[in-house]
């Protein structure tokens, strides 16, 4: 088997990854001023090393979901020689086999070498009813399987929890992973059911495009995080959704709600924020979009956003995007003007989301909703 080594060093990581303006935009549709702004950097990475290109009309289409024999075709491209390639059903499949590994992969496919390689290379194994689906979108835990299996090494899926959970855990050793992970949805927690997953009896789990292709294969191969990079953990809600990235040496928020004031900063890392000691404040799925409270031992923040001069230990998250400490009451990481701290507390809510939290305190009766982000008084 023929393993490349990585196509680049941790100072190239710095070069390409830390200087986007020094990039040239390849592709008419993947820019860092429009929506491939998400995309941009892996995108001209994987360009840049010969590993993908794009249309012939100038665009990459990065939000163009990717099929399961497409895929596949990139991967066992990057790492095995095309001698290697054009050879492998000669060497392997008798002459007189009409079908290459799986009953829905002919040999005259195009694919059909790319399927004999990663067969006989223990990357894939297909599904119990004898097929490879090569047409099917490639979803989450597929794409993470087949691109670990390729790059980095064999790895077998979890019996228990979520089935891929040891290919995100390899994963986690290389630098550039974080947007893979503020792509992802909700549906794609999958768990074990009496032998099966969910998303195998609900059919949840979610299908990558050719963006987020780039994402996985530029993380592997620019090369491993430096130290303070590298993953501790990661912190879930209520609901099994990653909301915050530990890592050496830096949180990171995962959720970016679009209305805080400020300057969140453009990675989403907390600003100061100390790994060791940070946690964050459960709350309601009606927040969810809003981002969460976390601190410390020294400072307290919403979302990316550092709250100057909130006490940390006498803070305390009363409902949905409502706070306080000892001088101050917070909506959405904003002092709310007269508020008392001193009296201030929750009363009640409704039971949409919409309709918003009453809370009171000395003076005054609010109602802080989720449609305003405000807090009125009543």
């Amino acid at each position: 088997m023929f393993r490349s080594p990585f196509l680049a060093s941790i100072a190239l990581v710095f070069v390409l990854f830390s200087s986007p303006s020094a990039l040239a935009q390849s592709f008419s549709d993947v820019s860092k001023d429009n929506d491939g702004f998400d995309f941009f950097r892996s995108v001209e990475f994987i360009k840049s090393e010969g590993l993908a290109n794009g249309y012939q009309d100038g665009t990459f289409k990065p939000n163009n979901l990717i099929n399961r024999a497409e895929f596949l075709k990139i991967l066992v491209e990057t790492q095995f020689s095309r001698d290697t390639i054009d050879n492998c059903i000669t060497n392997k499949i008798s002459s007189n086999e009409k079908y290459i590994y799986f009953s829905d992969v002919p040999r005259d496919a195009w694919f059909a070498k790319y399927v004999c390689i990663a067969k006989s290379e223990n990357i894939i194994k297909g599904y119990t009813d004898g097929t490879f689906r090569p047409g099917q979108n490639v979803s989450y835990g597929e794409a993470l399987k087949m691109a670990v299996n390729t790059l980095v090494e064999y790895t077998k899926e979890s019996t228990e929890g979520l089935w891929y959970y040891p290919f995100e855990e390899k994963l986690q050793q290389f630098s550039y992973i974080s947007q893979i992970y503020l792509q992802k949805d909700p549906r794609s927690i999958i768990f074990i059911k009496d032998g099966k997953t969910d998303c195998q009896i609900y059919d949840c789990d979610f299908y990558i495009n050719r963006g987020n292709m780039a994402q996985i294969i530029a993380a592997i191969k620019i090369g491993k995080a430096p130290e303070n990079e590298k993953i501790v953990r990661y912190l879930k809600n209520s609901y099994k959704t990653d909301i915050y990235k530990i890592t050496i040496g830096k949180v990171y928020s995962l959720l970016l709600p679009d209305r805080i004031s400020g300057n969140p900063s453009e990675d989403g890392s907390l600003p100061g924020a100390d790994p060791q000691t940070f946690t964050f404040y459960e709350a309601d799925l009606c927040v969810s979009e809003n981002g969460y409270y976390g601190k410390d031992e020294n400072s307290v923040y919403f979302a990316t956003k550092k709250l100057e001069g909130a006490d940390s230990v006498s803070f305390q998250h009363l409902a949905f995007a409502v706070a306080k400490d000892k001088n101050n009451v917070y909506m959405m990481g904003e002092i709310l003007p007269n508020a008392d701290s001193a009296t201030f507390k929750y009363l009640s809510s409704e039971k949409s989301c919409s309709d918003g939290y009453y809370f009171e305190d000395k003076n005054h009766k609010y109602n802080c909703g989720t449609g305003s982000r405000e807090c009125t008084i009543e």
